[in-house]
């Protein structure tokens, strides 16, 4: 004698019948990024940040991030001011958000998009102080809250 408990799963596996789960996965695509800054003997820091998104290669975003030891604060100011950026620990990776609109599933809605890569910065420059990164972001869905990014040079 069998037990159901001990029939049901060869029935299920005689029939063919199995659970199946189905994920659709939204391409939400990348940003093209790069970083130049530099720093002064005065001890004034820059950063110029150009990033385009996939879904629209021909509109740039930029931003000029610059630290006054005079009044010792930094600013950042963006083409958009739904994008931002911030450094991860000692710069080896980079992390940023922008608000765009894409169209999913046949309507454009405003989705808030985030994403993190590596960057490696090449330093040099006519006085040893400026630098220049390059990468590409990944975009995922995400982010929902965060504000303006820190991007200091600390």
């Amino acid at each position: 004698m069998y037990r159901l408990i001990h029939i049901a799963p060869a029935f299920l596996l005689l029939t063919g019948t199995r659970a199946t789960t189905h994920t659709v996965t939204i391409n939400y695509g990348y940003w093209n990024l790069t970083i130049v800054g530099g720093a002064s003997a005065t001890g004034y820091r820059w950063q110029d940040t150009t990033a385009s998104h996939s879904s629209s290669r021909e509109q740039l975003t930029k931003c000029h991030w610059l630290y006054s030891p005079e009044f010792r604060n930094e600013t950042l100011t963006c083409s958009d001011p739904s994008f931002s950026y911030e450094w991860g620990y000692n710069r080896n990776t980079i992390t940023i958000q922008q608000t765009l609109p894409l169209e999913i599933d046949g309507k454009v809605q405003n989705v808030t998009l985030g994403g993190t890569a590596d960057i490696t910065l090449s330093y040099g420059g006519v006085n040893g102080r400026g630098f220049e990164g390059k990468t590409i972001v990944e975009a995922k869905k995400c982010c929902v809250g965060r504000g303006q990014g820190t991007s200091s040079l600390s």
